[in-house]
């Protein structure tokens, strides 16, 4: 896709653009007044119809776990680990944004390759939704 000439270019160095939900991505490479889509993924959540058992058994109560918050684990781990496996279509960035909400952003972060280090721009927040071009004025 041509970006628009009132946006950043970015004619100098290659640049990634990461968008990311907690359970999902889009990874974006911009060069010379274009950005292509390169990749991306979703991790399905799987619905239950109870979010935890409690019942009785005489005049004792019991309780088992609550199976929606061991799955939202699972699902988060799920997502982290599609994160680091698509890197790679955006290795060749020299510069990198990332959008990506507050309470993922660290741990996000880490599983970044150290060269961007230097080059790296976060931006806090649930930017899923956004367009691309709100996204690019963001920068």
């Amino acid at each position: 896709m041509k970006i628009p000439k009132n946006l950043p270019q970015f004619e100098k160095n290659s640049t990634a653009i990461i968008v990311t939900g907690n359970l999902n991505a889009d990874f974006y490479l911009a060069k010379d007044g274009e950005i292509n889509k390169v990749a991306d993924f979703a991790v399905e959540k799987t619905k239950f119809s109870d979010r935890e058992q409690t019942g009785k058994y005489g005049n004792v109560f019991f309780q088992s776990g609550d199976k929606a918050g061991v799955m939202k684990n699972f699902l988060q781990k799920e997502s982290f680990t599609a994160f680091k496996n698509n890197l790679k279509n955006v290795s060749s960035a020299k510069v990198v944004y990332l959008f990506a909400p507050g309470t993922i952003m660290p741990e996000l972060q880490k599983m970044l390759p150290k060269k961007w280090e230097k080059t790296l721009k976060t931006y806090n927040g649930n930017f899923g939704k956004l367009h691309l071009t709100d996204l690019l004025k963001k920068i």
